[in-house]
């Protein structure tokens, strides 16, 4: 991957993986900002498994990644003091970030919440550089199928929109995270009428947006294989949860 990405340095402060007991919940999701930092240690290869720090809850009750103390990271600077041998930001685009669509999430697998350069995150998972990599890629085959593991819940609650592109075997995916890493003027506001800025939909896909009548919940720890979590991301790098391949989705919107 190129980008704001991947940095060399060299112990560390970091404690990563989860603590017994340990949740990260949030309960007022929708439209708050979020980034995170992915950290490597040792020799990086393909199969080189990433420490996932999240920001979501750690500064403000309106964004728990500060734009410009985002913009202003510089991944060596990062990697140093921690002994790292990579550090990759997501986004990778100094100017960008992340939102979220979720109301509610819940990871029951989090871990150290810790201080980088003035964006605090916390520990939520590992993924390997080779996954890293086909993330990244994954805006430019957009509506490829993702996976990835997290004891997590999702929860879009009764009453608010969500933004759906249903698949013509009955799939349903739903919109969990919207950036713009793409498209820099992209807003919340402006999500209804994605549908048509979206040109690479493969056929007989159609973006629905639905006000959810009861609360939709993607609770992962009911997935087969439990933690397998569904994926897809658009041609703007938007994230969405899949529906109906498992027990995890409690029902299709």
């Amino acid at each position: 991957m190129k980008g704001r990405g991947f940095s060399l340095a060299q112990d560390t402060k970091l404690k990563p993986g989860a603590i017994k007991g340990e949740v990260m919940s949030y309960t007022k999701a929708r439209n708050y900002a979020f980034c995170e930092v992915y950290v490597g240690f040792g020799k990086i290869a393909p199969s080189t498994d990433l420490e996932c720090y999240n920001s979501t809850g750690t500064t403000g009750p309106d964004s728990g990644c500060p734009a410009e103390t985002f913009a202003s990271l510089d991944p060596k600077k990062v990697a140093a003091p921690l002994g790292a041998s990579m550090v990759f930001l997501n986004p990778n685009k100094p100017t960008a970030r992340k939102w979220w669509v979720v109301d509610e999430l819940y990871v029951y697998a989090a871990g150290q919440t810790y201080d980088f350069s003035g964006i605090k995150a916390t520990w939520v998972a590992k993924m390997s550089v080779a996954d890293l990599e086909a993330a990244g890629k994954a805006a430019q085959t957009p509506y490829q199928p993702l996976t990835n593991n997290q004891f997590s819940k999702w929860v879009f609650k009764k009453g608010n929109p969500a933004f759906v592109p249903r698949a013509p075997e009955g799939k349903v995916y739903v919109m969990q995270a919207y950036t713009n890493i793409e498209d820099p003027s992209l807003t919340y506001e402006q999500l209804p009428q994605l549908g048509s800025k979206l040109k690479k939909l493969p056929p007989g896909w159609k973006y629905e947006v639905k006000t959810l009548d009861k609360d939709l919940v993607f609770d992962v720890r009911k997935a087969t294989p439990a933690g397998l979590k569904h994926l897809t991301l658009d041609e703007f790098g938007n994230v969405y949860l899949g529906c109906g391949f498992d027990a995890a989705c409690n029902y299709t919107p």
